[in-house]
């Protein structure tokens, strides 16, 4: 039989380690994967500036919770002062007649 018309090209058994960028590749996959880096770029920078609001406001809602809580234990000693006012009323009361 005849020789095949599909012949194999010529490989460089030299350049194996070497990478190379030749006309195989579409410029429309570069286009895309510099893309694709600009979008990433760009999302982690907005989920850094949403992770900076959400840590401020915590922050802010830890002061109010700290606020709060001493506000809390004011508000349970004027309690306890009241209820030993009002025993201290009703016992001298009872012994005035």
């Amino acid at each position: 039989m005849g020789q095949s018309t599909n012949q194999m090209p010529d490989v460089d058994t030299n350049s194996g380690s070497h990478w190379h960028l030749d006309r195989r590749i579409p410029i429309a996959l570069i286009a895309t994967l510099i893309g694709y880096g600009i979008a990433t770029v760009w999302w982690s920078a907005t989920i850094d500036n949403r992770m900076s609001v959400v840590e401020k406001w915590i922050d802010d809602n830890r002061q109010i919770q700290s606020r709060l809580d001493r506000l809390e234990i004011q508000g349970e000693f004027i309690q306890n002062s009241l209820n030993e006012i009002k025993t201290m009323l009703g016992q001298r009361s009872d012994a005035d007649p």
